[in-house]
């Protein structure tokens, strides 16, 4: 029985590298259309500009940062309010997943369907979010989830309301933070 339930459990768990059938480092724009359908929104930019994806800006490697990036944003899709998929040169680089008011995600949810990540908390004081901070254990993706709330307990509260999934070939992988106490 606990073999069957390990089993279960990891078929369960998603892999910071997809979401949907699309693989970061792999699909392209055609291929996110194809999957998805037509995108409410297709835009080429610099990183920085788009402030919706600023942390995904401080992340870019160096030699990324004069780069046009290509982005699909689907609204309404599945439990998502906004889905917004970044490309560098026909590659998926990053996926921006804002879940809807009733896709209710916890931080713990967060952590339980990555198992694959190894997990930092960093509290934020302002604006009251707190941030998890996962890299793959092969180093190859990154998952950013903002949570809103603070630490207690060094337990995160609070839904989560943006998830990201990062290419570490182009969000190269940095020493994460370790957990800070919080500021209650």
């Amino acid at each position: 029985m606990g073999i069957l339930l390990i089993v279960l459990m990891s078929a369960l768990a998603a892999s910071p590298k997809a979401w949907r059938g699309l693989a970061l480092a792999h699909s392209s724009p055609a291929t996110a259309v194809q999957v998805l359908g037509q995108p409410e929104k297709d835009e080429t930019t610099k990183l920085q500009r788009v402030r919706l994806l600023s942390p995904l800006a401080t992340w870019l490697g160096e030699d990324h940062k004069s780069d046009d990036f290509r982005i699909l944003t689907f609204e309404k899709l599945e439990d998502f309010k906004t889905v917004s998929l970044i490309f560098l040169k026909d590659e998926l680089a990053a996926i921006y997943l804002v879940p809807n008011s009733t896709n209710r995600i916890t931080g713990e949810d967060l952590k339980k369907t990555y198992a694959d990540c190894e997990f930092d908390t960093i509290a934020n004081p302002y604006p009251m979010n707190s941030f998890l901070i996962g890299l793959s254990h092969d180093g190859e993706a990154r998952v950013a989830g903002t949570v809103k709330g603070l630490l207690r307990d060094k337990n995160l509260v609070g839904n989560v309301l943006a998830i990201c999934l990062a290419d570490t070939a182009v969000f190269p992988a940095q020493k994460s933070a370790k957990v800070k106490p919080s500021l209650e």
